[in-house]
């Protein structure tokens, strides 16, 4: 594909011939008055009529759900259509209005003058011995995890404190800030906050039911404690399912309502349980977040945001209701019932992200201008993938469930369960997600393989542009010698011309010098220390990008090492296509010890050997990671450099992303990479991650309602997924330990087996990759993983509770 100017490109240079990094594209910007004007006629015209032609259809929908003619139908259905699409219309053009607040990027500022040693030059360069293979197989390598022994790494990980950015790289205003120069540091606990309003909200409502103050009085009365069949719903839900009924009628008037009745009688409670379970959690999860960030009494929230959480909430309760009138009505068995909890659950995730938008501090959404013509056809394969992977998995949990009878209550009742076993909506509830994201990833890894037949990548020996290793470091005397020297023999197995720049990002201890003693012995590179202020990761990457001459650069964390046997050299033939923005090389951890390190090369299998390249087959990704990839420098540039937070890594995937670049994955470019060692560590470690996930998708998310969907809109959305699916996922655990403590039903027992299913999907694949790595001994880890999860799930909410308005948003170190 060309540039949007038209202009021929040249693989030797990546970009189109003529242009300068800050020259904007001739067609296909987002900014502009007369784009602005089109777009906003495409917005009303492209919003009104779907919605009002998708109402004609609800009229003869609902008639035949309740057997009318489609003459009679319910005039309510007609005016809740009317009510949602004006809903959705006032929320695209409020959208629209933000995006038309945002600021552009500037392009990179020329080099300022900046204090730097100069190593030796090494002019040896190796070349490909006799019988070496330069072939391009796109499969896996086996690679060893024993690695060779390392010089000590200390173990830093946390906030820095405050410290005023060098202007060259200071940060995009965040909205909450504080004014003073040296706001509070954030304070941990939030999460157990949540948890224990959660508790105390959601026990009452839950535990007042019939069977439980049955259960309650016999205990203290020293009785025999009462059967457990029939269960009886608790009270709350009893007022819900009136509330819902009396809903249904109004919407369905003149017709009756063709729901049930509020009471249900077993088998088919449960089921029901299960969806009124889903409508509380999500409401007593968002009060409970609301009360611990304190929105209503802190003085540090404005109004115009406590009207707007409170909206949030309402609009969820609205929206439930809604939806438990449509899935009602419909009057599906058990198994269609059990797959409509995934929308109840979605639904309620969805509205949970949008109160995180409302309440945390979020940087201001900017404009990116798009360098390529568009690509329509990559919205309708994203949309197509998705449909294709609910469906098989649709599919394969039917042929399960109903034709091999697993998890079925009578199948339960022969083996001597109790009648009414809550595994089928809970086992579907969980697994219907995860069986679709993995059938999406095969889709979307077969779509990368013929991208890749497509666009072939050229030979190391054809094409070798000149490379710049940045390594940003702050207070890693004890580790960035080793960090140099790896890059140094990795330059060894590239025929081009390596520099090695270390960003010394103001450290107090001696890294400085450690690097300049490295850095003056180099054999296969030049070599350069850049001194800065201390501003954090970013400033130390963009300080050093700013003397880099290189046409591609590899970021290398200082805590990283290159393979000796790998390097870096086959992710560079990669960018001899234009259209290729970054390529992210496969990392391992670099210790084995500890459950941190087994956790952590369980994720690597499954994010980075599995998830990842269907994210770049289908324009959807989420993050180049930071800690080793390349990019080109004139991009990196234009683009304005790094920003100084949390999360840069993700923010310039999200940027360049925007533009229209393309991402890559090679797995013969090897890195090891530091990992926490204990659970405090993983902890501020995660903490930042949640953070630069947060700041990086909230700033892009006005990509979904550009001119160029294509180009981050699909990964937002896709990360939007992937997001309500995680609290979902931990959300049922407690709904299963809620079940069992208050109600007597074996609930736990049950989901032993429903996680066992679960492991499946994500297991075969662990295990693959795993076999491929040899690395056989973190198979029985595999097991942990539901554990792990939890665990991450627990520091995403200290992650959040880190940037409230206030809060310091501290920059990476």
């Amino acid at each position: 594909m060309r540039p949007v100017d038209g202009t021929p490109t040249t693989p030797e240079e990546g970009l189109p011939s003529g242009d300068s990094p800050g020259d904007p594209p001739a067609t296909g910007s987002e900014g502009g008055v007369s784009g602005r004007s089109r777009t906003r006629r495409k917005i009303r015209i492209g919003t009104w009529l779907p919605l009002l032609g998708g109402l004609t259809l609800l009229w003869p929908l609902a008639s035949a759900s309740t057997g009318a003619p489609s003459s009679t139908g319910p005039i309510g259905v007609l005016v809740a259509g009317v009510l949602v699409a004006v809903a959705i219309f006032l929320a695209v053009r409020h959208a629209r209005r933000v995006m038309a607040e945002g600021h552009e990027l500037q392009p990179m500022r020329p080099a300022a003058p900046v204090r730097t040693r100069s190593g030796a030059v090494g002019a040896r360069r190796s070349k490909p011995t006799e019988g070496q293979t330069t072939s391009y197989e796109r499969g896996l390598a086996p690679l060893p995890v024993v690695v060779p022994q390392v010089s000590h790494l200390p173990e830093r990980r946390g906030f820095s404190a405050y410290v005023l950015l060098p202007s060259a790289v200071a940060p995009p205003p965040v909205g909450g800030m504080p004014t003073s120069s040296a706001p509070p540091p954030a304070k941990s606990g939030f999460g157990w906050r949540i948890a224990v309003i959660y508790a105390v909200i959601a026990v009452p409502l839950l535990g007042l039911s019939p069977y439980f103050l049955a259960r309650l009085s016999a205990l203290f009365s020293g009785q025999a404690p009462p059967s457990q069949s029939p269960p009886a719903v608790p009270y709350f839900f009893a007022y819900y399912d009136r509330l819902v009924q009396a809903l249904g009628t109004a919407i369905y008037w003149p017709q009756p309502w063709p729901g049930p009745p509020y009471f249900l009688q077993p088998p088919n409670a449960l089921l029901h349980t299960a969806a009124d379970y889903i409508f509380t959690m999500y409401l007593v999860l968002m009060l409970s977040f609301l009360f611990a960030s304190g929105v209503f009494w802190k003085g540090r929230y404005t109004m115009a945001q406590r009207g707007k959480a409170l909206a949030t909430v309402g609009g969820y309760v609205v929206a439930a209701l809604f939806t438990e009138v449509f899935f009602y009505a419909i009057r599906p068995d058990l198994f269609f019932s059990s797959i409509a909890l995934v929308g109840r659950a979605f639904i309620g995730g969805l509205f949970f992200s949008f109160l995180l938008f409302v309440v945390l501090m979020a940087p201001p959404v900017v404009t990116v201008r798009a360098r390529f013509a568009r690509s329509r056809a990559d919205i309708g394969v994203f949309f197509l993938s998705a449909a294709a992977a609910l469906t098989l998995a649709f599919l394969l949990l039917y042929s399960v469930y109903e034709l091999l009878g697993v998890g079925r209550s009578e199948t339960l009742l022969s083996l001597g369960g109790p009648v009414g076993s809550p595994l089928e909506p809970i086992g579907l509830l969980l697994l219907m997600p995860v069986t679709a994201l993995t059938f999406w990833a095969l889709i979307g890894r077969a779509l990368y393989s013929y991208e890749l037949r497509l666009r072939p990548v050229p030979s190391l020996w054809k094409y070798h542009p000149s490379v710049s290793v940045l390594i940003p470091a702050y207070n890693e005397q004890g580790a960035i010698g080793a960090t140099i020297r790896s890059a140094d023999r990795a330059a060894a197995h590239y025929p081009g011309a390596v520099e090695i720049i270390v960003g010394n990002d103001g450290s107090t201890d001696g890294t400085s010098a450690a690097a300049w003693k490295v850095v003056n012995h180099l054999r296969h590179a030049q070599g350069k220390v850049v001194d800065l202020p201390h501003g954090g990761k970013a400033s130390a990457l963009n300080g050093a990008l700013r003397v880099a001459e290189g046409e591609i650069v590899l970021r290398l964390d200082a805590d990283t090492r290159l393979s000796p046997d790998y390097g870096f050299a086959e992710m560079v033939p990669h960018f001899a296509d234009s259209e290729v923005g970054g390529v992210q090389g496969l990392i391992l951890p670099l210790q084995r010890e500890g459950w941190t390190r087994k956790m952590r090369m369980l994720e690597i299998v499954w994010n980075h050997l599995f998830l990842r390249r269907a994210f770049y087959g289908t324009r959807t990704a989420q993050v180049v990671d930071g800690a080793f990839c390349s990019f080109r420098r004139s991009d990196i540039m234009a683009a304005g450099g790094w920003v100084a937070w949390n999360g840069e890594d993700t923010e310039i995937t999200q940027r360049l992303q925007r533009s229209g670049f393309r991402f890559r994955y090679e797995t013969r470019a090897v890195a090891y990479e530091d990992v926490p060692a204990n659970y405090r560590q993983l902890k501020k470690q995660r903490v930042r991650w949640t953070r630069g996930g947060y700041f990086a998708h909230h700033r892009h998310y006005p990509a979904m309602l550009s001119d160029t969907p294509e180009f981050g809109g699909l990964a937002f959305l896709l990360w939007l997924a992937i997001f309500v699916r995680g609290g979902m996922r931990h959300l049922v655990y407690i709904y299963a330990l809620m079940l069992t403590l208050l109600l007597g039903l074996q609930t736990i027992y049950h989901l032993i087996l429903v996680v066992a299913l679960l492991l499946l999907p994500r297991g075969l694949a662990m295990a693959y990759y795993l076999a491929r790595l040899n690395a056989w001994s973190y198979l029985p880890w595999i097991l942990t993983w539901p554990i792990t999860s939890a665990v991450k799930q627990f520091i995403s909410m200290e992650g959040f509770g880190s940037i409230l308005p206030g809060s310091m948003p501290e920059f990476s170190e």
